[in-house]
């Protein structure tokens, strides 16, 4: 496993985490690295924190919902709410 699948995986682990704690929450990249990701995962590179969900999504633990405006939110596949189209 090269370093860059570490942190790809620590940053999943941690969003994986943080939907277990809060099933409702919905976000977009920016959002999810600044709000859900210890301080210490937030200051990786914004492509650690999208390859996460990429691989997330694959793995059928968050959906990927298209709003208004082209915005791409995250959410938990277990969430009772959905972020509007």
């Amino acid at each position: 496993m090269s370093s860059q699948e570490g942190v790809v995986e620590l940053i999943a682990d941690a969003i994986a985490r943080y939907l277990q704690q809060h099933p409702d929450a919905a976000d977009n990249v920016v959002g999810i690295q600044r709000w859900w990701l210890e301080p210490e995962l937030a200051a990786v590179h914004m492509d650690y924190v999208q390859a996460a969900l990429d691989q997330l999504q694959s793995a059928e633990v968050v959906v990927e919902t298209n709003v208004k405006g082209g915005l791409v939110v995250y959410s938990s596949k277990r969430s009772k709410s959905r972020p509007r189209t």
